[in-house]
C-alpha cells in the first residue's frame, strides 16, 4: 500500500513539473501596441490616413500598401478606361469575433467626389475573407492580403473609404491614395 502511495505521489510531482512549463501567454493589451508593425493609429473621425499607415480598431489592423494603374483585361471589351489597383492587408489580433472583409466594404472617390465602380474584369478576385475563428475565437492571428480594383481615369488623387460592416464603433476610415 505504501508503494502505491509513493508511486502516485511521484506521478503527481512529475506531472506538476511538466505542466508548470505549459502556460498561456497573455496578449499585450497596452494602448498603441501593435503585433505586426509596432506603429498603429486609432481611427480618428474625419482624419484621412496615408498609404502605408496602419489603422487599428476592434482588434483589426488595416494597411493600404500601394495603389497603381493597370490596364483592363482584354476579355472585358466594354470597359476602355484605366483600372486603379489598390493593394492592402487586413489582420486580426487573437480572439477576434465575426470579422469578415468584403470588397463592398470599400468605396473609391476621385478628386471631384465621384464614386467609382469596382472593376470585375480580372480573373483574380478582389480581397475577401473571414478573419475570425470558425466556431469560436482562438489565439491565432489571421490575415488577408489582396487587392481592390476600380474603374477610373487617371485623375491624380483618390480617397478610399472603408466601412467595416462588423464594427459597431467605427463607421468609416478614409485613406488618401496617390497612385504611382
Amino acid at each position: 500500500m505504501l508503494k502505491i502511495f509513493y508511486w502516485f505521489l511521484g506521478v503527481l510531482i512529475i506531472a506538476g513539473s511538466i505542466l508548470s512549463g505549459c502556460n498561456t501567454q497573455k496578449v499585450n493589451t497596452e494602448p498603441g501596441y501593435d503585433v505586426f508593425t509596432q506603429k498603429t493609429s486609432k481611427p480618428i473621425k474625419d482624419k484621412i490616413y496615408k498609404m502605408g499607415e496602419t489603422v487599428e480598431f476592434d482588434k483589426i489592423q488595416v494597411t493600404i500598401e500601394k495603389a497603381y494603374f493597370t490596364k483592363p483585361s482584354i476579355k472585358k471589351n466594354n470597359y476602355k478606361g484605366d483600372v486603379l489597383t489598390v493593394e492592402l492587408q487586413v489582420w486580426s489580433k487573437p480572439y477576434s469575433k465575426n470579422v469578415h472583409i468584403e470588397p463592398t466594404d470599400f468605396d473609391l472617390y476621385d478628386s471631384k467626389g465621384e464614386k467609382k465602380q469596382h472593376y470585375t474584369g480580372y480573373i483574380r478576385q478582389e480581397i475577401n475573407g473571414n478573419l475570425s475563428g470558425e466556431k469560436s475565437p482562438d489565439n491565432d492571428v489571421r490575415g488577408v492580403e489582396g487587392a481592390l480594383y476600380f474603374e477610373t481615369s487617371k485623375s491624380g488623387k483618390y480617397e478610399l473609404v472603408y466601412k467595416p460592416s462588423f464594427s459597431k464603433k467605427v463607421k468609416e476610415i478614409k485613406f488618401y491614395l496617390s497612385p504611382n
